[in-house]
This record gives C-alpha cells, structure tokens and sequence, in this order.
C-alpha cells in the first residue's frame, strides 16, 4: 500500500510540474520558447532543479523551483524503489503546446502534459532576457 501511494504521490507532483527528466546534454542557450517549455517541464519533473533554473527568472521561480525539490526529495526518502519506478513510467509523458499568445518580449505558453490516459493542461509565461527565454511563471490552465 505505502509503494502505491509514493508512485500516485510522484504522478501528483508531476501533473503539477508538468513533464519528465530532460535527456542528457539538452541545449539550454539559444532555445525558442516552445523547447523552452518542454525542457523547463522535463527537468523539473525529473529532479533536474540546476537545469531548471537554468531556464528561468531565479527571482521570479526561487519558490516554486525550492517547492518541487523539497516534494521530490520526500518522495525518494519515503520509497526508494517505488520512486524509481514511478519515474521510470513517467519518462514517455507528452508535454505539447498549443497555443501561444505574444505579447513583445512575453510569452503566455499554452501546453498539456499527458501521461498514461490522464492530461494536465498549463500555463507558462517566458519572458526575453538578454536575448534568452526564461520561465517566470507557471499556472493551471483554468
């Protein structure tokens, strides 16, 4: 019973991240916004919080990228090997845009994430800093 509710608990926390871990050697610079999307989501979701904040405002996200850690942390301490699985099952989630809405150096990023029949739509708001997009919000898609 405690090995179903850490993977539920990891599905949980990855519906609110919104991805999976993000492949190895994943360009970070130069990215449009729709890859920044998908990387942002897939790094978070699978632990990768550096390559997280790699792609995001660090004052805006601080939070939200601290929350996240803290719940994937709880969850590998509570069941390791339910852990492992659960983000092993995790890794062919879709994260699809689809619709953006421009507004100068912003961008309002409409997406879904989809894993195994179930699907959590978003929102991403990136802002252009010095010539990079950076996420500086993320929200459900009401």
């Amino acid at each position: 019973m405690n090995r179903i509710f850490t993977i539920v608990l990891l599905c949980a926390c990855f519906f609110a991240a919104g991805g999976c871990k993000a492949p190895a050697g994943e360009k970070k610079v130069g990215m449009e916004p729709e890859e920044v999307v998908t990387a942002f989501t897939k790094a978070v979701a699978g632990g990768d919080f550096a390559g997280a904040m790699e792609l995001c405002d660090s004052l805006a996200m601080n939070g939200y990228i601290e929350e996240m850690q803290k719940a994937w942390h709880m969850l590998e301490k509570k069941d390791s090997s339910a852990f492992a699985i659960a983000a092993d099952m995790l890794k062919d989630a879709a994260v699809k845009v689809s619709e953006v809405v421009k507004e100068g150096d912003r961008r309002h990023m409409f997406y879904s994430v989809s894993f195994d029949g179930m699907t959590k739509e978003k929102v991403m708001i990136l802002q252009k800093e010095e010539g990079e997009w950076r996420v500086t919000a993320i929200s459900d898609r009401n």
